[in-house]
């Protein structure tokens, strides 16, 4: 979508042509995990074609974005892999299920009743038949977007290089040509550890321009590691093996864009046994966490869950958490490094952008995206303000501890003699976890930690102190833990209140959220004796 709100194809180099004023919120792609893998695509097809060798070359890029003939030329190199049909090799398809089994399209598109769900008469949300055609452009979405996030389809098919359902984050830009390149590392960084031997062929880059590699096309072999293709292959990686149905092109519209096509596909084919990726993998858009298993330690990808992306994951996405073993994506790394060198050359504002599927095995159960703000933060004031970051995000999760248990013990506990509420049937009458107190906490606080966050960078940088931001802070949780109890506590049993478990639930929580609390106040390193 254009500024003047008409609607264009555009081709990847136009999205650098700065006449056209292309923003990210400008992408018009009908669904929202279709906008994270175009995305994606950008990145990936920039990170192979036209990477600056140092940190020199990718600041005299930001700052004087390329020419949009000379990106034109460099995404040309790679145009032969990007062909969705025709008898040489297909984009991120294996010719040699041409005798497969026949799937309806519509199985292409996450979040699609399966075979089993239809079974049982339970698509009640995404109904069957509703996808029967995809014009190209979409099918070729719907093939990437399967691919990356790779859920997992049944026996032998394989999810994909980072598993199923990574979370993926990106720095957004003011524009989608400046998103692209804030995600492009430069080759001393990207393939950091392979200098010696990084393999550049077609086939070593993009797997379906070769012939099937270890532990693909149809074999069972030796997982393929980091050393047996280029590490550019974390942006192509196909785990499944498919094949659109291109020789049966039919006249239709599309179901997903709406668009009349003549070229609509309706099926396409597939095998088990592709390409199955070993640990050894570290994707430059998601962050990581270390397991040990046994003697072992390994660093493996983030996925999403329930809980989706709140600031309570701020930890492990937008800055590290040594404690738990968490480590942000290698390009949000990059940023925090370089806003010292580059001070007043970046966006003004520039946000992070977090996103994917939460999945149970197969079944997609939410497609989660939030933007948080990435603060510029110069190197001599870092440490201190991510420390102080971390302590504020420690006591939130205390916090949102001692309310939820607070208004269990006013429902549930036994200790006034009263009669206990009415509850889920769970051992003693009471449930181990009420999750909406602190989804709720989580959600009515969230403006006030990116409030304070800005407020440390602030006293920091003008050499204030921070304990007098930490104190309004806890005294704005205090407001917001005692307004959910006083909800939470009686909504709903207005018949059954139960006066003294009540008040005892209360006041306990109103001295452990008090800004004296011995407690919150070592999480936040304040001094021990605090006037309020």
């Amino acid at each position: 979508m254009l500024d003047d709100g008409s609607l264009v194809h555009l081709a990847p180099w136009e999205i650098f042509d700065r006449k056209r004023g292309i923003s990210l919120g400008s992408l018009a792609t009908h669904r929202p995990d279709f906008q994270g893998s175009i995305v994606q695509f950008l990145i990936g097809l920039a990170q192979t074609t036209m990477a600056p060798r140092s940190d020199i070359e990718w600041l005299d890029a930001l700052q004087k974005p390329p020419d949009p003939s000379f990106v034109r030329e460099r995404f040309a190199t790679v145009a032969p892999a990007f062909n969705l049909g025709g008898d040489g090799p297909r984009f991120m398809q294996d010719p040699s299920c041409a005798d497969g089994d026949e799937i309806p399209i519509e199985w292409l598109v996450i979040g699609m009743p399966g075979d089993n769900t239809l079974k049982l008469n339970r698509d009640f949300f995404s109904k069957r038949d509703t996808v029967r055609n995809l014009c190209p452009a979409c099918a070729a979405l719907a093939l990437m977007t399967l691919q990356i996030n790779g859920p997992q389809g049944g026996k032998g098919h394989m999810t994909g290089l980072r598993g199923g359902g990574p979370l993926t984050t990106v720095i957004l830009g003011d524009s989608l040509a400046e998103t692209v390149w804030l995600n492009v590392l430069p080759e001393s960084e990207f393939f950091l550890g392979l200098k010696a031997d990084r393999k550049s062929e077609m086939h070593d880059i993009f797997p379906w321009m070769g012939s099937p590699g270890p532990g693909g096309g149809g074999t069972r072999g030796r997982k393929v590691g980091i050393t047996d293709a280029s590490q550019l292959q974390m942006f192509w990686g196909t785990g499944r093996r498919i094949l659109l149905e291109t020789g049966k092109l039919n006249e239709a519209t599309c179901d997903i864009c709406g668009e009349h096509t003549t070229a609509g596909i309706s099926s396409y084919r597939t095998k088990p046994y592709g390409i199955q990726y070993d640990e050894s993998w570290r994707h430059v858009l998601t962050p990581y966490y270390r397991k040990k298993e046994k003697e072992k330690e390994t660093m493996l990808p983030v996925h999403l869950s329930r809980e989706g992306i709140l600031y309570r994951h701020w930890l492990g996405i937008v800055q590290n958490d040594p404690e738990e073993g968490r480590e942000i994506a290698r390009v949000i790394s990059r940023f925090h490094r370089i806003t010292g060198d580059v001070w007043g050359l970046l966006p003004k504002n520039p946000r992070l952008w977090a996103f994917g599927y939460d999945f149970d095995k197969v079944k997609a159960r939410c497609w989660y995206d939030s933007t948080m703000p990435l603060l510029s933060v110069k190197e001599e004031i870092r440490e201190a303000y991510e420390q102080n970051t971390a302590q504020v995000i420690h006591a939130a999760q205390y916090s949102a501890d001692v309310i939820h248990g607070a208004v269990k013990d006013a429902l549930y506990s036994k200790e006034c003699g009263e009669k206990v509420m009415a509850g889920p049937p769970m051992p003693g009458n009471a449930p181990s976890n009420i999750p909406i107190v602190k989804i709720r906490f989580w959600a009515e606080t969230e403006s006030l930690f990116y409030q304070t966050i800005g407020k440390f960078k602030s006293a920091l940088e003008s050499g204030e102190p921070v304990d007098p931001v930490k104190m309004e802070w806890v005294k704005e949780i205090k407001k917001t833990g005692l307004s959910l109890f006083d909800f939470y506590a009686q909504a709903g049993y207005v018949d059954e209140v139960r006066p003294c478990a009540v008040v005892k639930a209360r006041k306990r929580l109103a001295m452990t959220l008090s800004p004296g609390s011995p407690r919150i106040g070592k999480v936040l390193g304040l001094p021990r004796k605090v006037k309020t």
